[in-house]
């Protein structure tokens, strides 16, 4: 087996450690030497030039917006809403905050994962309507609760806490309700 040595670190390494050059030829760097090298001249750059960085950024990621309205549609599926400005990604069959969490691991681009995802996928996402965006999740949690889907719930544990805060502020006194009772719409004028 041939090796060579890398001319950053010095070590002899096998030629399968080194990238290739041309047709033949390999690079003078070992594959970690030159990862690094890499990454060191990426992170210079990014804070040489801050606002090319925000701007290729902007433009990826509109360029990847555009894509998922190409793969699923330019318009809300429910009431034929256009402005792009207002239309989101829905998950028909629910579970889009579970599928966010996931692919947001530690804050590191879940929103770059997951369109992706629906441009590979497009048959499990629809477009929607901010506004109908959150009533179609309105109406799941009232089809899982069996109750009107203009109801705010008092959630049991910390939820209930944010809740007695929320209904103090408002002039509610949410903690005299009995438990288990919901808090209406009528209730918080």
């Amino acid at each position: 087996m041939k090796h060579r040595i890398c001319s950053k670190c010095k070590s002899s390494l096998p030629i399968s450690k080194f990238y290739r050059r041309g047709r033949n030829g390999l690079q003078g760097l070992c594959k970690l030497c030159s990862k690094a090298n890499w990454s060191e001249y990426g992170e210079k750059w990014r804070k040489l030039y801050p606002e090319k960085k925000r701007l290729l950024v902007r433009n990826s990621w509109n360029k990847l917006r555009l894509k998922v309205f190409e793969a699923l549609g330019h318009k809300c599926k429910r009431c034929g809403f256009t402005d792009k400005r207002a239309l989101q990604v829905d998950h028909p069959n629910g579970g889009g905050n579970a599928e966010a969490r996931r692919l947001d691991r530690a804050g590191n681009g879940g929103g770059w994962r997951l369109m992706k995802l629906v441009i590979a996928n497009p048959l499990k996402y629809r477009i929607l309507c901010a506004n109908c965006n959150v009533i179609t999740h309105a109406e799941r949690l009232a089809a899982r609760h069996n109750s009107n889907p203009c109801v705010i719930w008092r959630r049991p544990g910390i939820g209930a806490d944010r809740n007695k805060r929320r209904g103090a502020r408002l002039g509610n006194n949410s903690a005299s309700l009995p438990k288990g009772r919901k808090v209406t719409h009528q209730n918080l004028k």
